[in-house]
């Protein structure tokens, strides 16, 4: 099998999972979707690396893209879809060697919703308004 390069798009952590999971460089299945992908990440706009990702996907459905769409959407911080992708990732790919790494992925983006339920449901108190003067 051959050394596949892997696409980095979140902190170290995520690489590390990315790297694991053999996740395989655009150029394998298209190179223009290779070049746009890493033009779109290297400028931070996750959202154009995400479609180009599910292209490639759509091209050759291998596992390791759905990883790379969910850690998109977790750029994004759209956490559901995240979770979604990478549980997708987790159900193709059941002894997938970052299992942990991915694990602990889902866990930390179900704290940060948590977490933004709470301060959602914060009640905001304001002063009582003054009666206007007669």
């Amino acid at each position: 099998m051959a050394a596949v390069r892997t696409l980095s798009l979140l902190s170290s952590e995520g690489a590390v999972a990315a790297a694991e999971a053999g996740v395989p460089h655009l150029y394998e299945v298209n190179a223009p979707l290779d070049l746009e992908a890493s033009r779109h990440r290297n400028f931070d706009r996750m959202d154009d690396a995400r479609v180009e990702f599910e292209r490639a996907y759509e091209a050759k459905p291998l596992p390791g893209f759905l990883f790379n769409i969910g850690l998109c959407f977790d750029k994004l911080e759209n956490l559901d879809k995240a979770r979604y992708f990478f549980t997708t990732y987790l159900i193709d790919q059941p002894a997938a060697k970052n299992r942990a790494a991915v694990e602990k992925m889902i866990q930390a983006i179900d704290e940060r919703k948590k977490a933004r339920a709470a301060s959602s449901h914060r009640p905001t108190w304001s002063p009582p308004r003054s009666a206007p003067a007669c």
